[in-house]
């Protein structure tokens, strides 16, 4: 995996110093929260660096703890891209391209069939679908509210249960617990969790003065009534197979 005087390799255990400060100050995120991805992250996938003369120039970790679900096939292992990040003066170099193929590349190794990414931003679409030849698929909804119901709070453990009742018969995607775990870490991290209103359960963390919703589901899938809601629309990447249309996959750590 070379690239020139630099190179991609798996991460390590002793580049765990190096990989909090590289996502601290590429995503603005709490160092606590990194840590805590760090450690599911053997549960969850892997990760690899490139490194040029012993110091870390970037990172890309594939998390294979995501499943497609569909009633009209056999579960599917889904290789999900995800914060993908290169120190400024390193950029421009090609790294964040070999990275993220060579994060696919071992997803795939790993048994994935289907490697996915939810780009941060809409400029970033056509530099991974150019790098990895990947194509829209389902639409992930994201919704914000002033408020949120008055709710129970839920442990990983039942909303888990809670959401499979909810979502059977519906295609969709499943988290593994350890990825489960972190996306309740960072909804924790940013003042909320995961929650049950009514007949529905939703996901929430604090944004603002108001309230970030990755995900809100009813019975079969269904939108929970709920004023003041808005929502935002953005498509998956996915590559190798056809992806069902519809499918419902909110939860992706963003």
């Amino acid at each position: 995996m070379s690239g020139g005087r630099w190179f991609c390799r798996e991460v390590r255990p002793d580049d765990r110093k190096a990989l909090v400060s590289l996502w601290v100050r590429v995503f603005g995120d709490a160092p606590e929260l990194v840590e805590a991805f760090l450690d599911l992250l053997p549960e969850m996938g892997t990760g690899v660096t490139a490194e040029e003369n012993g110091e870390l120039l970037g990172t890309a970790y594939l998390l294979d703890g995501f499943t497609l679900i569909s009633p009209d096939s056999a579960p599917k292992k889904c290789g999900y891209l995800y914060a993908v990040a290169v120190e400024e003066h390193a950029r421009r170099k090609g790294i964040g391209a070999r990275l993220s193929q060579a994060a696919a590349e071992i997803g795939r190794m790993r048994g994935a069939e289907l490697i996915c990414t939810l780009p941060a931003e809409p400029s970033l679409y056509r530099w991974y679908a150019s790098v990895l030849s990947l194509h829209e698929v389902t639409q992930r909804v994201l919704y914000f509210s002033p408020v949120i119901p008055p709710a129970e709070f839920l442990p990983v453990e039942e909303y888990a249960q809670r959401r499979e009742d909810l979502l059977a018969g519906c295609c969709h995607v499943r988290l593994s617990p350890p990825a489960l775990r972190f996306q309740e870490k960072l909804c924790l991290c940013y003042g909320g969790g995961f929650y049950a209103a009514g007949d529905g359960i939703f996901c929430a963390c604090r944004e603002g003065k108001g309230w970030r919703i990755p995900e809100l589901l009813g019975p079969g899938g269904s939108l929970p009534a709920w004023d003041g809601l808005r929502a935002e629309e953005g498509p998956y990447l996915c590559s190798d197979l056809p992806f069902p249309d519809g499918c419902i996959w909110n939860l992706s750590f963003d």
